[in-house]
Formats: structure tokens, C-alpha cells, sequence
């Protein structure tokens, strides 16, 4: 069960083809519910995963058709953020239900929509600039420390 085996869909960029494998790392669930019709009446509640293992409930207030390994845009305090579908339906619900001490379904972020290139582009993009910044910090840290 490799990665040549599975079916990621690979995000094309302007300079590079990126495997959301690649962005997220390895998937940390496993859907025990697989093949099983959903259930009526469960919350539609999604866990997403950002890059750093930082992961997020969110609610698909839009019913988005979203499969595991999806990326999607959602919704921050500072904007938005793109991440990867982790676990949706029954398995997100006892989840959330099991980690957050005091459920409030309604204060959770939205999930905008499915990831698009322009997404992808300004992620990667501040990335980009995330490298810098830390290579900029370092260098001050030691010119500060050999005062």
C-alpha cells in the first residue's frame, strides 16, 4: 500500500507537478467505516490536516463531495489556509467529540471550497518566504549573540 499504488492526484503548479503527500506527509488515520454507506443524520464535520501535523475540525456547511486526501481551502482567524482532507463523517464526529472538552459545533471555520491552483500557488508561495524568514532570523540571532 505505497504511494505508486494509491491514487493521488498530482497539483500542477507553474514551475513544479506537487503530491499532497509531499506537502502533508503520510496519512495519520485510517478510516475503519471504508466502503460503508454514510450515515444519515451525523454532523458534517471534517478533520483537516495542514503541513507540521496541525490538524483542524471544520464544518462542510456547503456538503462539498469530499473524499479522503482532498485538498481544501477553510476558513482562519487570519484568512484561509489549505489543507488535506484527514477524516469526514462518523470517524471526524467522534473524533471532534472525543478531543474538544466543550462541543460548539457553530464556532468552528468553514470549509470555503476544494483547493484550486491559485490556492496551491500562494501556499506554496508563502512557503517560499517561510524559508527565507527563518534564514533571515538565524542570521540575525547569531549576529546579535556575537555582540
Amino acid at each position: 500500500m505505497g504511494c505508486a499504488s494509491c491514487s493521488f492526484k498530482k497539483i500542477h503548479s507553474e514551475n513544479q507537478d506537487v503530491l499532497p503527500s509531499n506537502i502533508f506527509g503520510s496519512r495519520t488515520a485510517f478510516d475503519w467505516l471504508k466502503g460503508f454507506p454514510e450515515v444519515p443524520g451525523t454532523l458534517n464535520i471534517v478533520e483537516v490536516r495542514f503541513k507540521d501535523n496541525k490538524k483542524g475540525f471544520y464544518r462542510n456547511s456547503n456538503n462539498f463531495d469530499l473524499t479522503y486526501d482532498d485538498m481544501v481551502t477553510v476558513q482562519e482567524p487570519h484568512g484561509y489556509d489549505v489543507g488535506i482532507v484527514s477524516l469526514k463523517g462518523m470517524l471526524a464526529e467522534k473524533q471532534y467529540l472525543r478531543k474538544v472538552t466543550v462541543p460548539d459545533i457553530d464556532s468552528l471555520g468553514i470549509i470555503y471550497r476544494k483547493a484550486i491552483g491559485t490556492d496551491i500557488k500562494s501556499w506554496l508561495d508563502g512557503k517560499t518566504l517561510e524559508k527565507a524568514a527563518l534564514i533571515n532570523q538565524g542570521k540575525l540571532y547569531r549576529k546579535c549573540r556575537s555582540k
